[in-house]
């Protein structure tokens, strides 16, 4: 996964026409037209808080944003150009792209030599820098709201995980090579023996290995809550011990992360369940002590956060799933949670696990009128969810304190661009369908009530083993109705109105949806059999070729290819597209995501 960010600064209220302040992270090199890769809960706040001048503020309006516009056009020209280039093999298998090279490679390659070349000349606290500058990299990495890097590069917070993964191994490679030297040196008589060093070193060094083997996805996935104790508590004395030992530096990397984590569990997950600490304005503040006068007369302590329990809602659905939605848009106060197609968040049950966050996807489109979550039981903690949610699918107010973090995430291909692409294939299978179902929602909204055009072909395919699955998104009992923000209510792509007798979903449609039940009974409702096929799987390679050459034939020469699902599938893709953008002489470029992180 990655795409560009850079903080709101100027932006209008596209419900009110007033400033609003991002009380959380809203990045985007964007004007004020209110779009972000980022998202965040904003309220509507005073003009002028702090007496600035509306002409000053005109002013350095005028010089901000025309320089985040051009750093927007230099940084997707980079990304098409550089960061998400497919490389064969690689990408295919190690999911790696020339960003990752350019960005990696050269910082791996210098701090192994000089490791290397220390340790040959027998300098034990020369060799010692490389893995402490490593260690500073892995701390670095880890910040979500790491926007510098977002806005620069296009890498979101997922994908620096896997940099952090990286740089973690190089750390422990290049402490094994500083081990290496001490060897050495003693062999040679050059170095004295310092006990304190040694065991200090020996014991941080234990504690790297065991944090990359708990750190394996088959550990992770299967034992996730042990993982998650023993990784504070080994990277606890991974810390201790590089203190003592004299890696100090590598604590730099600490502050960044500090100031990252009070933000989130501190400030922001506070924001979202008890609402802002900014001062409101006297609308609101009216709208607020009337509100107040309410609940005074009803007796009940309500808290006014977006996600505040008495916003969230939570029930069962087909196939052991759970879905968890609020409000978009809180109704008494205003406070909006801001996201962007293809985000996700962190979740947090303090009744299950204070310590557990566990990512999932947003299913929901950014103009729908609720947020929602769509949870597989297939662990501990998802199933304890299940277990919890109400057995009908009539949502109910959620019996526990729900902590969101996020959201996070970004594409790492510009559709937001009608310039770039006018061609989509969609390809999800299983869960998988869950940010894939955000995007093309958000894809047919922009379509048919914003800009109205540039796009000319999305194509859907969505590979599922079984009905209750394809029910619990699709069927009309567990759909809800959208909003518009600022026309009509109207209904989703996905389901509403694929669902819609008017709705013919033939090849030759701008959107034209391919649902493939791979196994089961086929018992789905008589509207949705015109776009179910059974006992097949989708003819991946034949759907990209066929959109390649539609877009060919429009004088188009890039395709946008997103696709969530298992690696095997990923890999599949990312291969196919790779021969056919070399066969059609049309590029395509693949966003991917995987189901877990």
């Amino acid at each position: 996964m990655g795409v560009a960010t850079c903080n709101e600064l100027l932006s209008d209220s596209a419900r009110s026409g007033r400033h609003v302040l991002p009380l959380l992270e809203g990045s985007a090199w964007s004007e004020d037209s209110g779009r972000s890769w980022d998202g965040g809960v904003t309220l509507p706040v005073d003009r002028n808080p702090v007496g600035i001048s509306d002409t000053k503020t005109k002013k350095i309006g005028r010089w901000l944003i025309p320089l985040f516009s051009r750093c927007s056009t230099v940084r997707w020209s980079l990304s098409r150009s550089v960061f998400s280039v497919s490389l064969p093999l690689l990408t295919a298998h190690f999911d790696l792209k020339v960003g990752d090279l350019v960005l990696t490679l050269p910082s791996i390659v210098i701090l192994a030599g000089s490791a290397a070349l220390r340790a040959n000349e027998r300098d034990v606290a020369g060799s010692g820098t490389p893995p402490t500058i490593a260690l500073l990299l892995v701390f670095g990495f880890v910040v979500r709201n790491n926007s510098v890097l977002l806005a620069l590069t296009g890498i979101p917070f997922d994908r620096a995980l896997f940099y952090h993964k990286l740089f973690a191994v190089v750390a422990i490679f290049l402490a094994a090579i500083h081990g290496g030297a001490y060897v050495l040196a003693r062999a040679d008589d050059e170095q004295e023996r310092d006990g304190s060093s040694l065991v200090t070193g020996l014991v941080a060094f234990a504690a790297m290995i065991m944090l990359f083997a708990l750190s394996l996805s088959v550990v992770r996935r299967r034992c996730y809550e042990h993982f998650v104790r023993m990784h504070w508590i080994l990277f606890i004395l991974v810390l201790v011990c590089a203190l003592i030992h004299g890696a100090g530096f590598a604590l730099v990397g600490i502050v960044p992360w500090q100031i990252d984590m009070i933000y989130r569990v501190v400030y922001r997950t506070r924001i979202y369940e008890q609402g802002s600490l900014v001062t409101m304005t006297n609308e609101q503040s009216n709208s607020a002590e009337s509100y107040a006068s309410v609940v005074e007369v009803l007796k009940k302590p309500v808290r006014r956060g977006i996600i505040a329990r008495d916003q969230v809602s939570i029930c069962q659905l087909p196939g052991n799933i759970t879905r968890i939605r609020f409000p978009r848009i809180r109704a008494d106060t205003g406070e909006e949670f801001k996201h962007k197609p293809g985000q996700y968040a962190f979740l947090c049950i303090p009744a299950f696990s204070s310590l557990a966050w566990h990512p999932f996807s947003i299913s929901s489109s950014p103009h729908e009128g609720f947020v929602t979550f769509h949870i597989k039981a297939v662990g501990d903690w998802t199933n304890a969810l299940y277990e919890a949610a109400s057995e009908s699918v009539t949502d109910s107010v959620v019996p526990f304190d729900i902590l969101v973090d996020g959201p996070y995430g970004s594409l790492s291909i510009d559709i937001e661009s009608p310039a770039t692409y006018s061609h989509y294939v969609a390809l999800a299978a299983g869960m998988g369908v869950t940010p894939i179902r955000s995007i093309v929602n958000w894809l047919h909204n922009e379509c048919y009530f914003q800009r109205g055009e540039g796009i000319q072909r999305v194509h859907f395919v969505w590979s599922v083993g079984d009905c209750e699955t394809i029910r619990a998104f699709l069927n009309k009992e567990t759909t809800v109705v959208v909003d518009h923000p600022t026309k009509h209510a109207m209904i989703s792509y996905l389901p509403g109105l694929l669902r819609s007798p008017m709705a013919l979903n033939e090849p030759t449609d701008t959107f034209f949806s391919q649902i493939h039940l791979t196994q089961g009974v086929l018992d789905v409702d008589q509207q949705l059999q015109k776009c179910v096929w059974y006992g097949s799987r989708p003819a991946t390679v034949k759907i990209l070729r066929e959109m390649g050459e539609h877009a060919k034939q429009s004088g188009r020469f890039r395709v946008a290819v997103l696709v969530c699902g298992p690696p095997a599938m990923v890999k599949d893709v990312i291969t196919a597209t790779l021969k056919l953008s070399e066969e059609l002489k049309v590029q395509f470029d693949v966003h991917t995501q995987q189901f877990a992180l």
